[in-house]
């Protein structure tokens, strides 16, 4: 399964099962042409100023040589959506 896939088959099966959740990832970039930069992850809350402490967001490597395995996983603690209900990592 290449990583383009895998990240679609990620998304569907986050949307299927979190929307009585209060995160959700609202919007993703993770791929630039050239250089690996500008990717980023936007989680979208039902609500302004909603506290993401006690969240993590995994990151998988979804290509065949990676193994599926996690390669990095950033604690949200301290972080707080805005006003729309939105924060972006990346």
């Amino acid at each position: 399964m290449n990583k383009k896939n895998l990240i679609y088959l990620l998304i569907a099966i986050f949307f299927k099962t979190t929307f009585a959740q209060d995160v959700i990832i609202n919007e993703l970039d993770v791929d630039t042409d050239g250089v690996d930069e500008k990717e980023f992850i936007e989680l979208k809350t039902p609500n302004p100023n909603t506290s993401l402490n006690g969240y993590v967001m995994v990151l998988f490597n979804g290509s065949s040589s990676g193994g599926n395995q996690s390669y990095i996983a950033y604690n949200l603690d301290g972080i707080t959506t805005d006003v729309n209900g939105i924060a972006v990592l990346g």
